[in-house]
């Protein structure tokens, strides 16, 4: 008894680590990666992070505030990555910038978006601090279509259905395009038709959306 208390103590240094919470998270990404959501247990994912299940319930506190973590740690990167998307020329610069961020960012990571949208971990309760991380990415877009309001760059005055519409378009081609996987591109094009649908897309609502193109057809 003594003697395993003692290794218990031994190992509380590693299992506390920042080192051994980043291997967590990693390992619960993979696991649902390669395995579903079925798979992501405290005891498969401390296996793959390679150590024990007190490290799991150490940094987390189980499987819920892993998934919660990760929930957590995406829409930070996320709304980070929107609000930092260099503004792009022309009106509607920076929801424009935004736009392609959004896409770029859910390609790189793959399953936090997943989790964050479309919560294949069907059991997780999403907490407050997780709910305000969620906020916080969706209040970069309506910042970035208030400030082309105050330029008078929009012809819609409904700001809040404008950055929905905008928001529910690109999450859309994302979403289809993270289920489909990539499809191949065509003869002689280096971009996919999930390249060219996006900035089609992206270019059609801008279009609609501004002020100088709606006077031109009057």
């Amino acid at each position: 008894m003594m003697a395993r208390m003692s290794s218990a103590k031994s190992n509380a240094p590693a299992e506390a680590s920042e080192n051994t919470r980043e291997a967590i998270l990693s390992a619960a990404l993979r696991v649902l990666a390669e395995e579903g959501h079925q798979a992501l247990t405290v005891r498969r994912i401390a296996t793959e992070a390679g150590c024990s299940t007190i490290g799991v319930y150490t940094w987390f506190g189980g499987k819920d505030g892993l998934v919660d973590a990760i929930f957590v740690e995406g829409f930070t990167s996320f709304a980070a990555a929107l609000r930092s998307a260099r503004t792009r020329r022309g009106p509607m610069g920076k929801a424009r910038a935004q736009a392609y961020a959004y896409r770029t960012w859910a390609l790189s990571h793959p399953m936090h978006y997943q989790v964050m949208f479309h919560r294949v971990v069907d059991s997780h309760k999403a907490s407050d601090q997780a709910i305000i991380a969620g906020t916080d990415s969706y209040a970069a877009l309506q910042e970035a279509i208030a400030e082309a309001a105050g330029r008078g760059e929009l012809h819609a005055t409904d700001l809040e259905a404008v950055a929905m519409m905008v928001w529910a378009t690109v999450h859309g081609l994302v979403s289809l395009q993270l289920i489909a996987g990539q499809r191949p591109n065509d003869i002689d094009s280096s971009r996919t038709i999930d390249d060219r649908a996006y900035e089609l897309a992206v270019d059609t609502l801008v279009r609609g959306l501004c002020k100088e193109v709606n006077d031109r057809r009057r």
